[in-house]
């Protein structure tokens, strides 16, 4: 969960919010409620208090095994099913394919030369051995064992690989299982960028290409693994370098939460977009905060344009939640004047 902090709010934006001062006590920077009698973050006439995109924070330095690992999958979204999963610590490799519930997209097997016929997994036109997603991961936990302290890395492990599969393992219900055995993880993408600041391009095959002067089996998870690997015997990054651009499972955890939240809030604001009303940066922003249309609606009826300009002007450390620009507001709460809370 995100920390969340009412500290700063205005006595206007706690007569908004449904709360006062006192209806909260701190514990670890995180509101939590005293009584029953509260206003529940559940209840329809709750508006939540300002929450931010999560940031990682950088493991402890330890005695890590440092395992690359890469994933295909059906699609180039992060909601995807893996299709392909792979690892290799040394000269140690795993590699197991899944058949997935998802359908592969055309852009995907086109880029991998895996695809799906008939309960069956192909690569290159050939049928390869596959198994359940439940039951690769089991053999994945079993071969990492193996290690002290897996640290998995991937190139463009924060925004792809380790949401993949964080995602995936929850989905069978063997997220648990799965942060017993990972350490965290390490993203190569930013480190490589500040180990080679000159180069045009950060794709993998590029660094490969430019660095090691080699080309290899792109898109398949056991050519990716190996070439990553290599490239990072090659520019020997200290333990430091790697740590700096480590996460935990936890960060990932939180960040997909929050993911999903806004993606939520998003969905009952594009009617703003749509209207001409707000842009769609606007509507980002205030999904972002933890705020939806009804969260809007409701503020609107109970303080009005006043209310809204209190609640967007809101500073949590410093920073705005939404805005501090009124012609916007003014904008927003003029449509809103033609709604009924009660009909939604």
């Amino acid at each position: 969960m995100n920390k969340r902090s009412t500290a700063t709010l205005r006595p206007v934006s706690q007569k908004l919010i449904g709360l006062t001062k006192s209806s909260y006590r701190s514990k670890s920077g995180v509101a939590t409620l005293k009584t029953a009698t509260e206003p529940d973050e559940n209840s329809p006439t709750f508006i939540p208090p300002q929450i931010n995109k999560p940031a990682t924070v950088p493991l402890p330095s330890s005695d890590y095994s440092r395992i690359v690992f890469d994933l295909e999958t059906t699609s180039l979204g992060d909601n995807a099913d893996i299709v392909q999963l792979a690892a290799i610590h040394d000269k140690d490799v795993f590699n197991c394919y899944i058949l997935p519930k998802k359908k592969m997209t055309k852009d995907a097997s086109k880029l991998t030369k895996i695809y799906v016929r008939r309960y069956k997994v192909y690569h290159n036109r050939k049928v390869v051995p596959s198994t359940n997603l439940l039951r690769a991961l089991e053999r994945f936990c079993k071969w990492l064992s193996k290690y002290r302290n897996p640290l998995l890395v991937a190139h463009n492990a924060k925004r792809f690989d380790s949401r993949v599969i964080v995602q995936q393992a929850d989905s069978v219900g063997y997220l648990p299982k799965l942060q017993q055995f990972i350490a965290g993880f390490v993203d190569s993408l930013p480190l490589f960028k500040l180990m080679c600041p000159d180069m045009t391009s950060y794709t993998q095959e590029h660094l490969v290409k430019e660095i090691l002067h080699q080309s290899y089996d792109a898109h398949n998870a056991v050519g990716d693994v190996r070439s990553l690997s290599d490239l990072i015997s090659h520019l020997h990054p200290t333990v430091e370098h790697l740590i700096s651009h480590s996460f935990s499972v936890s960060d990932v955890i939180t960040y997909l939460k929050y993911s999903a939240t806004k993606k939520k809030n998003l969905s009952s604001l594009q009617k703003l977009v749509s209207n001409n009303i707000l842009s769609q940066y606007m509507i980002e922003r205030i999904a972002g905060s933890g705020l939806n249309f009804r969260h809007l609606l409701l503020c609107y009826k109970r303080g009005g344009q006043d209310g809204l300009v209190e609640l967007f002007q809101e500073k949590i450390n410093g920073e705005v939640r939404v805005t501090e620009k009124t012609t916007i507001v003014a904008k927003l709460a003029d449509h809103l004047n033609g709604y009924n809370l009660e009909l939604l």
